[in-house]
């Protein structure tokens, strides 16, 4: 009799970047040391239709991704979903998007703080909240003031051993002489006492006495997060989203960032995404068994819009953890912002772990690092 059974072809292993003049598929090996990628075109040029392509293919070969949509089309959501579907991976499928509740995930990065991680990582997250400020900046005092105060706000939590919320974070913030005794009868142990009474005396010293300077700008930024669409989804006790699991689970995670709606608010829940995506990465690096097979995707569509300084290290540091990194950008001035305290060394950073893709252009500088990356031919024409 004869055999009936279909045979398949096994899906690579390696993503495919496009195809040649000649018919050749171009592919970015997972053993290239410079497996990161940067995107650099004009908008409207094809850069999101050619990320979908790659989470395609990284869904097949049952890989997981992060994608940071920095446009929040509901569109590009649907489509999304449906390559999960396609492939049989819905059920891994989650959605962050804040500006629409009736489809989001939850997202409490302080969910963290009740469990064994390290608490000082749960702090720096959130000061990503706050407006990039330039080093040695009277600026920058105040904003270590108010990253000591988190510090011992997410002790107090973690001592506590109750899953608090971004509302909780602002209330201790901001009234600590009614959550005190609150606080106090929630700790029995004379010892956990200590982290409260601790907390306590630095409220009384440092932010009583100079209050509208110094951390009014944590509370603002709180205050607008639980003012926008983004109350439901950052507000619940629980967590949808952790991304260590994301990572070492190898789940398919959308995430939405209102960038034309509400730039600031967008931009700082951005720079905290990746802040608690870095500590991930870190996480995963001190474990030696829980590298994810294959590769993992972390895709950043419009990067420079919410790009943070020391994320550099990530593409430095990230394919230790069989972590993939392609950033999308539309000139390379995304990647040097002075006002979000990027440099041109950050960009270099950036740009010399990576492959670069160049698009459509309309950039001069950006057109001046292609020809560079490339390299020049001469050409003679005869009339």
């Amino acid at each position: 009799m004869a055999d009936l059974s279909l045979t398949h072809e096994p899906f690579p292993t390696s993503l495919c970047l496009g195809v040649t003049m000649e018919g050749e598929q171009v592919r970015l090996s997972d053993d290239d040391n410079l497996k990161h990628l940067v995107v650099l075109g004009r908008s409207g040029c094809g850069k999101t239709s050619f990320l979908l392509g790659l989470l395609y293919q990284q869904i097949q070969r049952g890989g997981g991704y992060i994608f940071i949509d920095g446009k929040v089309s509901r569109k590009t959501i649907d489509q999304v979903y449906f390559l999960s579907k396609l492939a049989m991976r819905e059920s891994l499928f989650r959605i962050f998007n804040p500006s629409d509740q009736m489809i989001t995930h939850t997202y409490n990065p302080l969910i963290r703080a009740v469990q064994n991680i390290d608490k000082l990582n749960v702090a720096e997250t959130f000061i990503k909240l706050l407006d990039p400020i330039p080093e040695g900046s009277l600026a920058q005092h105040y904003q270590t003031l108010t990253l000591n105060l988190l510090h011992r706000v997410v002790k107090v939590f973690h001592t506590i051993g109750k899953a608090a919320t971004i509302r909780d974070l602002l209330e201790v913030l901001s009234h600590m002489d009614v959550v005190y005794p609150i606080l106090a009868e929630e700790i029995k142990d004379a010892h956990m006492m200590r982290d409260l009474v601790e907390y306590h005396k630095y409220f009384q010293k440092e932010v009583l006495k100079a209050r509208e300077e110094k951390f009014e700008g944590l509370d603002a930024k709180i205050n607008s997060l639980l003012a926008s669409k983004a109350t439901k989804a950052l507000c619940s006790p629980g967590s949808d989203i952790d991304f260590y699991n994301v990572i070492h689970k190898s789940q398919n995670i959308y995430i939405g960032l209102p960038m034309d709606r509400d730039p600031s608010i967008a931009a700082g829940l951005g720079r905290l995404i990746l802040t608690d995506i870095r500590f991930a990465i870190s996480e995963l690096l001190s474990r030696t068994n829980s590298k994810p097979n294959p590769p993992f995707l972390i895709v950043l569509d419009e990067f420079g819009s919410y790009a943070t300084p020391d994320f550099s290290v990530v593409f430095e540091k990230s394919r230790e953890a069989n972590i993939i990194v392609v950033g999308a950008i539309q000139s390379l001035s995304n990647l040097t912002d002075g006002h979000k305290m990027l440099s041109r060394d950050f960009a270099e950073r950036i740009l010399g772990n990576a492959n670069k893709i160049f698009m459509s252009l309309e950039s001069t500088q950006t057109a001046m690092e292609a020809e560079r990356y490339w390299g020049e031919e001469i050409t003679r024409k005869q009339s």
